[in-house]
């Protein structure tokens, strides 16, 4: 799977901890990776999106085929085109729509599930999906396929994810400038009022934005953080419901 690598700056004088999330706000799309299964395949799902990343699983959680629709152009609707070929038939699969930090299942039919099978080799076509509150719904339900049991759980290698490189953890630092590297999966860093990075210093609430473009830095001085400058003028932003969260720890030498 692929990620996005970004690094935060930071003036440490004293021990200092640093928590790390992200936080949706608007639509966003991401890079991704996975296998493909050895079963008969041929058909094909396409439609139209507000912009984001889809997902196909198997029953292993296994990714076996994904698009993104990040840099292309949208229609006169604002929607961009997508398509995932070369699904396997006969076997369960579920679609994910990642967008805006968040990850959509795609549910329809009656009752409602977001597992299904393709009965065949041929071509399903979703009309726009759109994504809101905890699901993805198609404009024309898809045909041709065979519904399963709904399974609510998030694969792992869909659900957004934060990595810290650099420091370690509790590692011992020169008092100076201190380089945070990180990492982010299935979510993409946006500029104000798009998904963008959340971190406090120590006991200091208030939520310092980092958004995308060159890293600034943060002042350290024992106490409350300054001199960011990358804050956001904007009100406080809602995090993601559940934030993807990393705490790092460190001490000046």
């Amino acid at each position: 799977m692929t990620s996005a690598a970004h690094s935060i700056i930071v003036r440490s004088l004293a021990f200092a901890g640093l928590v790390l999330f992200l936080s949706a706000c608007t639509d966003s799309g991401s890079g991704g990776g996975g296998t493909t299964p050895t079963a008969q395949t041929g058909a094909s799902i396409s439609g139209t999106v507000s912009g984001t990343r889809i997902v196909a699983v198997n029953p292993s959680d296994q990714i076996v085929a994904e698009d993104d629709t990040a840099g292309r152009t949208p229609n006169g609707q604002g929607q961009f085109a997508w398509s995932l070929g070369d699904l396997p038939v006969g076997i369960d699969i579920r679609l994910f729509f990642i967008t805006g930090g968040n990850v959509y299942p795609l549910y329809f039919g009656t009752p409602s599930s977001n597992v299904f099978a393709v009965n065949a080799p041929g071509s399903i076509t979703l009309g726009h999906v759109t994504t809101g509150g905890n699901q993805a719904t198609p404009e024309t339900p898809p045909t041709g396929v065979t519904p399963g049991t709904a399974n609510p759980t998030l694969p792992p290698n869909v659900a957004p994810a934060l990595t810290i490189s650099n420091p370690s953890s509790n590692a011992s630092l020169p008092n100076g400038p201190v380089t945070i590297t990180f990492a982010t999966q299935n979510f993409t860093i946006g500029s104000v009022n798009q998904p963008h990075l959340h971190f406090y210093l120590d006991s200091d609430q208030t939520p310092y934005h980092f958004f995308s473009g060159p890293p600034g830095q943060i002042l350290y001085q024992g106490a409350a953080a300054a001199n960011v400058q990358w804050q956001s003028n904007t009100p406080v932003m809602s995090a993601m419901p559940l934030d993807e969260l990393r705490t790092i720890w460190w001490s000046a030498q």
